[in-house]
């Protein structure tokens, strides 16, 4: 369920915040400026549209449901959302 409203975000225009290089971000300014995993990973894990699932060795995904009030800016302006 996560993996498709990622997806539809997309749809909706949404980007990754940061991509996975690290060097890269959205063009929303309430997202961090993070610059290696561990930092992303803790200011953004839980966020929908982060680049990838954090998962720990037993397979236990953190819940990714988050939306910074920009991002839901962006889904808003989308025509058929209201």
């Amino acid at each position: 369920a996560e993996t498709m409203a990622h997806e539809a975000g997309h749809y909706l225009g949404a980007y990754h915040p940061v991509e996975s290089n690290y060097k890269f971000w959205g063009a929303l300014d309430d997202t961090p400026k993070c610059t290696s995993q561990k930092e992303c990973d803790s200011a953004m894990g839980d966020n929908l549209m982060y680049a990838y699932t954090i998962c720990d060795r037993n397979n236990n995904c953190d819940v990714q449901d988050q939306l910074t009030t920009e991002q839901k800016w962006v889904f808003q302006s989308y025509m058929a959302v209201e």
